[in-house]
């Protein structure tokens, strides 16, 4: 009797993880749409519903990289990189060994680089805007011979 307890038990347990995972790669896959369908706001949303909902899911490490990728897709007319890097170092925390965590490192370091130069870009422009009569920024560039 105690086996056969254990059995259904099990055969509940699996049915029951076997249903969320399920309902997760659906949720994936209609955020997936949305991205698909240009609904960039919308796809994000429904991106941060499935790690809320599925967080221990994989399909939750897939939409927490999707995330990030949608706020600097090219075509995405809110793209939002500084928030893009936020996503993607969430990325990398919460899954060190997840799947796209070379192409997130990697993000991570280009957004991170582009960051900086537009720090200093406003920093020039800054400096430069004091100086009406020209609105012209100047560069030297002294190239190794």
């Amino acid at each position: 009797m105690k086996k056969s307890s254990f059995i259904i038990i099990l055969i509940i347990l699996l049915t029951q993880s076997c249903a969320a995972t399920i309902r997760s790669r659906q949720a994936l896959y209609d955020a997936d749409t949305l991205f698909d369908n240009r609904k960039y706001n919308e796809a994000i949303k429904a991106y941060t519903e499935v790690t809320t909902r599925y967080p221990k899911s994989f399909a939750a490490e897939q939409a927490q990289y999707l995330i990030a990728y949608t706020l600097i897709y090219y075509d995405n007319p809110n793209a939002d990189y500084a928030r893009a890097l936020i996503e993607f170092n969430r990325f990398i925390q919460l899954y060190p060994s997840g799947n796209k965590i070379r192409e997130a490192r990697n993000w991570v370091n280009v957004l991170s680089r582009l960051n900086h130069s537009m720090n200093k870009n406003e920093i020039l422009q800054s400096r430069c805007s004091g100086d009406n009569s020209s609105k012209e920024l100047k560069i030297i560039v002294t190239c190794p011979q």
